[in-house]
């Protein structure tokens, strides 16, 4: 008799979490291109998300786009909780890059 296959498990939807996590770890490996990547994934599915921005700023800073990472920055810092770690590592990125944000 034939063998009955099992159909694939659903895949997981991809949410701008996963593609956070997918960007952090290929930024551990060195791979900004692939990480820039997944941030610009997270960031079309959740415009309003600073980790997604700032991930995107920092992965095409270390590509050395620096007018890309400074608009990104930018915008991380704007969605960023006044005064959170995370506003205080966008401002030391700014910082090195000489940079102020409109506004």
């Amino acid at each position: 008799p034939a063998v009955r296959s099992s159909p694939p498990p659903p895949r997981e939807p991809e949410t701008a979490s996963s593609f956070i996590t997918t960007g952090r770890e290929s930024m551990a490996e060195g791979d900004y291109r692939a990480a820039r990547f997944a941030f610009l994934e997270a960031v079309a599915i959740e415009p309003q998300n600073p980790q997604a921005n700032h991930g995107l700023a920092f992965a095409a800073h270390q590509q050395n786009d620096i007018p890309f990472a400074m608009r990104y920055y930018c915008r991380a810092l704007e969605l960023a909780q006044p005064s959170s770690a995370l506003a205080n590592d966008i401002q030391s990125s700014l910082d090195d890059l000489h940079v102020e944000c409109e506004g």
